[in-house]
C-alpha cells in the first residue's frame, strides 16, 4: 500500500534531523528533541498497527501524536512554556495523590518527593514567568488543557479532529466499543465480533498527514527537515489529508 513507503520515509526524515541537532541550548530546544524522539516511536508503532489492520487501536496512539504536535509548537510560543509543562505535570500529579482518602506509605513519599522537587526550583524560576500563579503568589499555576494550547498555538482544527476522535478510541467510546456488535436489519443485537474489520478512517493517510505537519513545524523552528523528501511524500497523500 501506498502510505507504507509514505510512513516510512517519514520517520526517515525525522532520524536524519534528530541525527544531526546539536546540543540544545534552552531548555525549550531539549523538551522538542525530546519530544520528537516519542513521535518517531510513536509514529513506527502507528504504522505498524495500521498495517496489520488495527486502524482503531492505531488510534490511541495518533491521540499521543496530535499532543506532541500541540505541545512542540506550543512550548515554542512562550519560553516559559516548556518549563511550564514539567512543573505541570508535576502539581498534577502532586494534586492527585493529595486527593486520595487513604495514603499508603508509597504515597505519602511520593507527595513528599514531588513537594521537594517544586521547593528547590521555586527559588531559581523568576516571577514573571507564565507558571507563576497570579493568583496565589508563591505558587504555580496549573498547566493548561490540551485545547487551551491547540488555541494559544492555532492547532484547535487538529485538535478538534485527529485529538478528539483519537480520545474516543483511548477512553473507549460507546461508539467505539460498537464496532464489536453485529446487528440485524433493525438495528437489533445479533451476536459478539472477536475480530471486528477495519473501519474505513483513511487511517494511514491521516498519520501521514499528521507526520507532515510535524516535520513542517520543525522546519519552521530551524531543524535541518530535508525540504525536497519532505515535498515529496505530501505530494503523494491524497488532496484531502494535505495540510
Amino acid at each position: 500500500m501506498a502510505h507504507i513507503s509514505s510512513t516510512e520515509e517519514l520517520a526517515s526524515i525525522l532520524s536524519e534531523a534528530l541525527l544531526s541537532l546539536h546540543k540544545p541550548k534552552e531548555f525549550a530546544d531539549l523538551y522538542m528533541t525530546a519530544a520528537a524522539l516519542q513521535f518517531r516511536s510513536h509514529l513506527r508503532a502507528a504504522d505498524l498497527l495500521v498495517q496489520s489492520g488495527f486502524d482503531t487501536e492505531a488510534w490511541i496512539l495518533i491521540r499521543s501524536l496530535t499532543e506532541l504536535l500541540l505541545r512542540t509548537k506550543w512550548v515554542k510560543r512562550n519560553k516559559s512554556n516548556a518549563v511550564w509543562i514539567i512543573l505541570g505535570t508535576e502539581l498534577k500529579e502532586l494534586n492527585q495523590f493529595r486527593g486520595h482518602k487513604t495514603r499508603n506509605k508509597l504515597k505519602v513519599k511520593a507527595i513528599e518527593t514531588i513537594q521537594n522537587r517544586l521547593d528547590k526550583l521555586k527559588p531559581h524560576l523568576p516571577h514573571n514567568a507564565r507558571y507563576q500563579n497570579r493568583k496565589k503568589p508563591g505558587e504555580f499555576a496549573p498547566l493548561p488543557s490540551a485545547e487551551t494550547m491547540a488555541r494559544e498555538c492555532g492547532l484547535l482544527k487538529a485538535y478538534r479532529g485527529w485529538f478528539k476522535l483519537g480520545s474516543e478510541h483511548t477512553h473507549s467510546s460507546h461508539r467505539v466499543l460498537e464496532r464489536f456488535m453485529a446487528r440485524d436489519e433493525n438495528g437489533e443485537f445479533k451476536h459478539w465480533i472477536l475480530d471486528p474489520q477495519p473501519e474505513d478512517l483513511s487511517t494511514g493517510d491521516l498519520l501521514n498527514s499528521l507526520a507532515v505537519g510535524f516535520l513542517a513545524y520543525l522546519r519552521k523552528f530551524g531543524w535541518s527537515i530535508d525540504n525536497n523528501r519532505l515535498k515529496a511524500v505530501t505530494a503523494r497523500l491524497p488532496r484531502f489529508h494535505r495540510r
